[in-house]
């Protein structure tokens, strides 16, 4: 009943609910649905990405992270001149935290857009829900976070339900094929890129604290920062072939020309896919934004719930019908279902009963933006969306 009133909204004049037919209404649910739209887009559009421009994975990572500068730095300006929200204490926040900030950042995306590859697309919407449970699990272990019961319930769920996503391609490790031990490492690598992100985000959380900023000017400076760190990666990305990571330099070549050094790569919609990919984080920061100011944080979380199982079933046609990469047929699809089913059932149960303590802490990289665009929410210190 509650979700439901938030999404009606109340008319400021007479106090009452909206229809349920009326203007604010189905411009509130056409929001929820665009949400939920761009969640699942950029979840299919990313592992199209890494699949077909296999040895440009690391440029992907670049370009993405430094095609949000000039936006990021763009909307600073502008509300710097619309009004005061940069004052001193936020320029003489120490920036070396805006680089710790962003070398944990480099390395979520580092461990996502590299191994994503080679990890099976239904698993790869799953395991990005690994962030909830490991940040439940860091924010208790380092912080004494508290939590209910049912989010602790919620937290055992989905960890069990991400273990039985990961343990048929652990059991690929001795294999004596190369292709399939090389998918059962990066897919445990894009795994653990929940670790990076939470720590980042609890991270976040304790530096900002005491000094709460605007999101737009806290994410400009750590892409910055996170753009570099990329750039001094390079030479370990490149010049080290016991990685076997296999990218290439020529990345503007493929996404401009549509040219490759490696046959087996496919940039002809190379430029395509990542527009459409940027089109979809666009589309989700404004959206967050949106629902956010026109309802409550209980039906975003609810919006994000709803995209989890749509993203799995895009992904998981998308690798049933044979254009995914060849070695992802050798998981099992059922072993696949039965992981989600687990995962999503812990996700709603861990979010049955959310706290102001720990709501910051229990949600996956996506949702970290709702708590930045809470206007109220100035305890928490977060501004930032990953």
């Amino acid at each position: 009943m509650d979700l439901l009133k938030s999404i009606l909204g109340f008319d400021e004049w007479t106090g009452k609910p909206h229809a349920f037919f009326s203007l604010h209404t189905l411009m509130v649910l056409g929001g929820v649905a665009a949400l939920m739209a761009a969640d699942v887009g950029e979840r299919f559009t990313f592992k199209l990405m890494v699949d077909r421009m296999e040895s440009y994975r690391y440029f992907l990572a670049q370009i993405t992270t430094f095609l949000y500068i000039p936006p990021m730095f763009c909307i600073v300006g502008y509300k710097a001149t619309q009004s005061d929200f940069i004052d001193e204490e936020v320029n003489e926040f120490p920036k070396y935290k805006f680089f710790i900030m962003a070398m944990l950042d480099l390395c979520h995306a580092m461990l996502l857009f590299i191994p994503g590859g080679k990890t099976p697309p239904a698993l790869t919407v799953i395991f990005v829900q690994a962030t909830v449970p490991c940040t439940m699990f860091l924010g208790w272990l380092l912080h004494n976070y508290e939590y209910t019961r049912m989010q602790f319930v919620g937290g055992i769920l989905m960890t069990s339900g991400l273990l039985l996503g990961i343990l048929p391609l652990l059991l690929l490790f001795p294999s004596d094929v190369f292709e399939e031990a090389e998918m059962g490492w990066h897919s445990l690598c894009f795994l653990l890129a929940a670790v990076p992100a939470s720590l980042s985000m609890l991270y976040k959380e304790q530096a900002l604290a005491p000094q709460p900023m605007d999101m737009y000017y806290l994410n400009a400076w750590v892409a910055v920062y996170q753009f570099i760190g990329g750039l001094l990666l390079a030479p370990l990305i490149f010049d080290i072939p016991a990685l076997h990571l296999d990218q290439r330099i020529s990345g503007l070549e493929c996404l401009v020309n549509g040219v490759s050094e490696v046959r087996t790569d496919k940039c002809h919609l190379g430029l395509g896919l990542v527009l459409a990919f940027l089109v979809c984080k666009v589309a989700l920061f404004y959206g967050v934004g949106f629902v956010l100011s026109h309802t409550s944080a209980s039906v975003l979380y609810t919006s994000f719930t709803l995209a989890f199982p749509l993203g799995f079933l895009a992904l998981d046609a998308y690798q049933s019908s044979g254009q995914a990469d060849e070695d992802d047929v050798v998981t099992s699809r059922w072993m696949n279902y039965l992981s989600f089913g687990v995962v999503f059932l812990g996700l709603i149960v861990a979010r049955m009963s959310p706290e102001p303590m720990t709501e910051a802490t229990t949600m996956s990289a996506a949702e970290k933006e709702a708590v930045a665009l809470l206007n109220g929410d100035e305890e928490s210190g977060l501004r930032y969306m990953t």
